[in-house]
């Protein structure tokens, strides 16, 4: 599959962003994030990457996968399920996924931010932030640290001194040995939240405290 979307540089370690451009004879919008095709953002706003579908380089279907089609491509627009921050000359900076997105207290909420705050400490040597529910009004924001021995109250206090929003620090910390990643060195998010959510039923080496 080919997306009319040309990377102007690549991503930095943990937490970084992507700036991309629209290619030649392609368009593209950004939309509120639950948003249809006719609501877009305003430049310096972040909202889901759309790109239209209706040219020669997007392609048209998912083979043998009718319902991801349709889920995909709606109105003539691909929903990429990317999430970025438009900008007045077209381009885009790619903040991440919307599947990866903490939803809690109705605030969309970017691990990536967090996980570039957590990873500049120099005691944390991999980090991935997740949601976990229950929680009562959506799910608990969790960092998932691999560290040398850094104790939870170390890092309320690191938050407590930084400009992060209160709704966005960890609700829960959880100390694992490794972060599931894949051959390209992208973390498995979805295998890493199994992992944590069965940690709470079954014995395993992860230590988890809730703040």
């Amino acid at each position: 599959m080919f997306l009319p979307i040309i990377s102007l540089h690549n991503p930095d370690p943990v937490g970084q962003h992507t700036r991309l451009r629209p290619g030649f004879y392609s368009r593209t919008r950004v939309i509120d994030i639950d948003g249809g095709v006719e609501d877009q953002v305003k430049s310096g706003q972040e909202g889901q990457l759309i790109v239209d579908a209706t040219v020669d380089t997007v392609f048209t279907e998912y083979l043998n996968r009718p319902d991801d089609t349709a889920e995909s491509i709606v109105d003539g627009w691909y929903y990429t399920g990317d999430i970025c921050i438009a900008h007045e000359n077209g381009g885009v900076d790619l903040l991440g996924r919307v599947d990866d997105l903490i939803r809690s207290g109705g605030e969309n909420i970017h691990p990536g931010q967090i996980e570039e705050f957590l990873i500049s400490h120099s005691a944390i040597r991999d980090v991935s932030v997740i949601g976990i529910p229950p929680k009562k009004w959506g799910e608990a924001v969790t960092a998932c640290i691999v560290s040398d021995d850094i104790p939870a109250e170390d890092l309320e206090r690191l938050f407590q001194n930084s400009e992060l929003a209160q709704f966005k620090r960890p609700r829960i910390y959880v100390f694992l040995e490794t972060i599931p990643r894949n051959a390209t060195n992208k973390i498995i998010r979805r295998e890493l939240r199994a992992n944590v959510l069965r940690s709470r039923t079954k014995e395993t080496n992860y230590k988890i405290v809730e703040v």
